[in-house]
């Protein structure tokens, strides 16, 4: 009868409401959790249908929790650089393992509260490790053939960072030389280079005034950090050079031997061979630079209006200058060392700039003493991990106490085709479900995604204020609900009535 039927229409009221309350609990309860989303409560009648149309059967309602994990938050500005937050649609790809295994699914989140753990992992306060592409060396996806795929992430991780040695290979100076310097004037300058283990050595550029006007030239000493360390450089000959299995090398010692080993300064003359010839224009700007020998790569002149006077040289044992000058030794297993620098450490090419011709922004020769005003070279020692930058673009870069940086992962931004359906997990996290279609992988700011704000955090979406104004409505459609039980308890009572 509709009486039973009106009562159990109020007890779905019931539920309804009391589920709504729940969904408003639950919203006030994280009116401060980073990245929450709130959710409402969506109702929808339950019919049931009769045999005929003049009758009525009630059917009562149904309050179903609905969720937009992709509403966006307001910013807040924590200063720490891995709080990160999305400007945009998207969520950050995390995993409750820092090693993930089919085991652990991955999930997303925006709650970006992410710091380092005892092993440097970036994990959030609910235990979720943030997830990304690691790059190569050059800046690359190392896993750039299935980026599309979970199995191209790994945890970012900020554990056991040190920068790798840079060994100098490129060197700038910009100095002044003296207009009124006498012919075979000299001057001397020393660069701190380094070799490819990060070691540092010493190189003096000695700048020579040429019997010509307007001309100079320069060689370079070597000054190894560890002076002849090597048992094979000890052996010489009768004439005093030094023997290796690749044959001799000079020791020189006179003030007029232009190559070979000091040992007053214990330091290699001319190491680069004999180096490089500059002139200068009437004005006093650079005009020209050669190299002297073949030792030097480019062996013609540089001359023309905003060309850059730049030659690369070749250390001893290095590509084409292997053969003609080696300073090479042997290990203990007879196999080949470069030991030039007597640390082990492979050598390089040095390619050094000396300004733009007809410029004195670099080299330059006017009346004034010898001054430089400028040695810049690209190569550094390794050293601990000072902090981490992560930019817009999902970059995540170590920077390093030498003043180095280094970019070591891209941040994953997933998405799915109905993030509404997402299941929920604790922590703040979504599961993708059959219903939510499948997880798509792609970067900051790409595929209509949104963009990583590094220290920032995405706040609640709760509004407190509607959120109690709700809760009163909520509460006055439960009292109402049960105002249907009493009601319907009193029509029955009438006619228990009857049969009295």
């Amino acid at each position: 009868m509709s009486i039973y039927g009106g009562m159990f229409s109020g007890v779905s009221a019931l539920n309804a409401q009391a589920t709504a309350f729940g969904i408003l609990s639950d919203n006030i309860t994280n009116v401060n959790t980073v990245g929450y989303k709130g959710s409402t409560a969506k109702f929808g009648t339950l019919v049931s249908s009769s045999g005929d149309t003049d009758t009525y059967q009630p059917g009562g309602v149904v309050s179903k929790p609905f969720t937009n994990p992709e509403k966006q938050g307001l910013m807040q500005s924590t200063g720490s650089a891995t709080d990160l937050a999305i400007l945009g649609s998207g969520f950050f790809v995390v995993n409750s393992s820092a090693k993930p295994t089919g085991e652990t699914p991955f999930a997303l989140t925006r709650a970006g509260s992410f710091v380092p753990d005892s092993n440097g992992d970036l994990r959030n306060t609910a235990g979720y490790y943030l997830q990304g592409y690691a790059l190569d060396a050059d800046g690359g996806l190392a896993n750039e053939d299935i980026k599309g795929l979970t199995a191209s992430l790994t945890t970012v991780s900020l554990g056991g960072l040190a920068s790798q040695a840079q060994a100098t290979t490129s060197l700038d100076i910009a100095a002044n030389l003296p207009a009124t310097a006498e012919t075979g004037s000299q001057l001397s300058t020393n660069v701190a280079i380094y070799d490819r283990l990060g070691v540092e050595h010493r190189m003096a550029v000695n700048w020579t005034k040429g019997e010509n006007l307007n001309e100079w030239s320069a060689t370079f000493d070597l000054t190894p950090n560890a002076v002849l360390s090597n048992a094979d450089w000890a052996d010489v000959d009768v004439n005093g050079n030094f023997n290796t299995v690749f044959g001799g090398f000079a020791n020189g010692v006179a003030d007029g031997d232009l190559t070979g080993w000091d040992v007053t300064t214990g330091s290699f003359r001319n190491i680069l061979g004999e180096g490089v010839t500059v002139t200068f224009t009437d004005s006093g700007a650079l005009a020209s630079v050669q190299g002297s020998t073949d030792a030097v790569l480019q062996g013609d002149p540089i001359i023309g209006v905003g060309d850059e006077g730049e030659l690369t040289f070749n250390f001893p044992g290095f590509g084409a200058d292997a053969a003609v000058f080696d300073l090479q030794t042997v290990d203990e297993n007879g196999d080949p060392i470069a030991d030039l620098f007597q640390t082990g450490a492979g050598l390089s090419a040095i390619k050094m700039n000396f300004g733009r011709i007809n410029e004195t922004n670099g080299l330059s020769q006017i009346a004034d003493g010898y001054n430089v005003s400028k040695i810049n070279q690209n190569g550094s020692g390794p050293s601990s991990r000072a902090g981490v930058q992560i930019t817009d673009g999902g970059i995540v870069t170590a920077i390093f106490a030498n003043g180095e940086s280094k970019a070591i992962y891209k941040l994953a931004i997933g998405s799915v085709p109905s993030p509404t359906e997402l299941g929920v997990l604790n922590g703040n996290a979504y599961l993708v479900s059959s219903a939510s279609g499948d997880l798509v992988l792609n970067q900051s700011g790409e595929g209509g995604l949104g963009t990583v704000q590094a220290g920032a955090l995405e706040s609640s979406t709760i509004d407190i204020s509607e959120e109690f104004t709700d809760l009163i409505i909520t509460q006055r459609a439960y009292s109402a609900a049960t105002k249907i039980l009493t009601t319907g308890d009193e029509m029955l009572d009438e006619i228990i009535r009857v049969k009295r």
